[in-house]
């Protein structure tokens, strides 16, 4: 039975269609046939104060980066809108594929331009209609420029209907496989057929910098694109135990950086040697330390080479209490270690969410890959739960490490990683 039409059925709610059919209208008469755009709408930007325009310009910076290599005319603001123009609409799976990766957007949608009229508007529907498989529908519409003549309300009823009369499907605001959006916005008028959702946030670059500590295992590839996320842009550094362990961990990480670059274009890698200082901490300190001097070693050399580089924070990939070392008295004595914040953005979540995310984000397979982390490949019996600092620091003072910590940043191989569109597409 089909749902009735009525003016409450077009009730505007948030975008979230398998298909999508999105039309921005404006208020100008000027014809614009034939043309394409891209139309990005913002998330977190829309919230701040005098600092936004500082965040916009930051946020096409990063968009037109993405984009480079691929043909388009201008980035510009309209209406809490990034609208880019001049684009080829052949190539929109490569354009979104990269859009995604940029953070503080929500969402992205080609856009065929068409002149500002209901005449136009319906035609533009019956076209899309007549190319689209459906078995429901609805109709939202938002109207950013009040001086278009026909209300939302009206837009959607009337759209709607066309709709229906049409395609003989029924109106579903919640089940529904093929959404009309409508948008009034200044100047231009916009048609489209595809909408990708993207991770929204904060754009890359925006916030100060960090260094992340990176395995290659699930947890800190998740936790570096958090902080992506929030606008950071980040460095790595890794520790290894070759020729102890197998140098698949290093190629492995390597692996994570690079697919973390298609949300930050381009970062450095710091691949650290820890296989020396490991095996000194064993030979001298008690065997349920040994894991907690090791991270104290790591964060050591992490905090030194953030400094050189003038990065004011660190990033980790623990969860509490997800192993022994990630207890909160465990956690005290690591941080003792260094004079840096060490942010934890995966402090309070599990390993369903953080494995859904890794999927999300495309690093979930790499992270399966076989490998041998630097801390569990020498992981003693009985690692301590409820470390003591001043024992920790008892433990510790008993070893000599200088020289060899100086030996680790020495060794210490640098590289720089830069995403590789052509190859992913």
């Amino acid at each position: 039975m089909q749902t009735p039409f009525s003016l409450r059925a077009w009730t505007r709610e948030a975008i979230s269609p398998r298909f999508l059919a999105v039309i921005c209208l404006s208020a100008s008469g000027v014809s614009m046939r034939s043309k394409y755009v891209i139309i990005c709408h913002l998330h977190e930007l829309t919230l701040k104060g005098k600092n936004r325009g500082r965040f916009e310009r930051r946020l096409y910076k990063n968009i037109r980066t993405q984009l480079g290599g691929l043909p388009f005319k201008s980035v510009s603001n309209k209406k809490a809108r990034v609208v880019v123009a001049g684009v080829d609409a052949s190539l929109w799976d490569r354009y979104s594929s990269r859009l995604v990766g940029v953070m503080g957007i929500i969402g992205c949608s080609l856009m065929r331009i068409t002149e500002p009229t209901m005449e136009n508007i319906r035609e533009v529907v019956k076209d899309l209609v007549s190319q689209t498989s459906f078995n429901s529908f609805r109709v939202s519409s938002r109207r950013s420029d009040k001086k278009f003549p026909v209300k939302t309300p009206d837009i959607n009823i009337e759209i709607g209907s066309m709709v229906q009369k049409l395609s003989g499907k029924p109106v579903s605001l919640r089940n529904y496989d093929c959404n009309i959006a409508i948008e009034i916005i200044e100047e231009s008028a916009f048609v489209g057929m595809n909408k990708e959702r993207c991770f929204g946030g904060l754009p890359v670059g925006s916030t100060e910098k960090g260094l992340s500590l990176i395995s290659s295992g699930l947890d800190s590839p998740v936790a570096s694109f958090h902080m992506i996320r929030r606008g950071m842009q980040l460095d790595y550094i890794h520790f290894h135990s070759a020729p102890a362990t197998s140098p698949q961990s290093i190629e492995n990480v390597e692996k994570l950086v690079d697919r973390l670059c298609h949300y930050q274009i381009e970062s450095t890698l710091y691949i650290v040697p820890l296989l020396k200082i490991q095996e000194k901490i064993m030979k001298h300190a008690v065997d349920s330390n040994w894991v907690i001097l090791f991270r104290r070693a790591m964060l050591k050399l992490a905090t030194k080479i953030a400094h050189k580089n003038r990065i004011n924070v660190l990033v980790t990939g623990e969860s509490v209490g997800q192993v022994s070392s990630q207890t909160i008295s465990n956690i005290r004595s690591v941080d003792h270690a260094s004079d840096l914040p060490i942010l934890r953005p995966l402090a309070g979540t599990n390993k369903d969410e953080i494995m859904e995310l890794a999927k999300k984000i495309e690093t979930y397979n790499i992270s399966n890959l076989p490998h041998q982390d630097c801390c569990t490949f020498f992981l003693p019996p009985s690692p301590e739960t409820k470390s003591k600092l001043d024992l920790v620091l008892m433990d510790e003072s008993k070893i000599d490490l200088g020289n060899l910590m100086e030996d680790a940043e020495n060794n210490t191989e640098i590289k720089t990683i830069k995403y590789n569109y052509e190859e992913a597409t």
